[in-house]
């Protein structure tokens, strides 16, 4: 068993993906931004993330221990949130937000930015 992992372990895939040593690799430096970004978010404890880019929202629940969510809440969402005495915050998104958000003062908008790269 142990022949078959060492043969079939690859070294320069292991250092592509989980160290710098590869000065092109923009991975691990954008998960280590975005990990910073989440735990110094201070926001109330009843707070549900939305618009968290890509698929960061679950390292977003991680470190904050808030719902996270990859999009901008329907006016729905938003109105049940509300009656349940949950605060939004969510992400400033590329292009502009609906009304009811943008209306609302109690809605956290949080200008940081959530680093999506790959490594090639």
């Amino acid at each position: 068993m142990i022949f078959l992992v060492l043969t079939r372990f690859n070294i320069e895939s292991f250092q592509k993906y989980h160290t710098t040593y590869n000065e092109n690799n923009n991975y691990s430096p954008a998960l280590i931004h975005n990990k910073q970004v989440f735990t110094s978010l201070n926001l109330p404890e009843n707070t549900v993330l939305f618009n968290v880019f890509g698929t960061h929202y679950i390292e977003a629940m991680y470190y904050t221990g808030f719902p996270s969510y990859n999009f901008i809440p329907s006016k729905e969402q938003y109105l049940d949130l509300k009656q349940k005495g949950r605060v939004i915050a969510l992400f400033q998104p590329d292009h502009d937000l609906p009304d009811y958000l943008i209306n609302d003062p109690s809605v956290i908008i949080i200008n940081e930015k959530i680093e999506n790269e790959r490594c090639d």
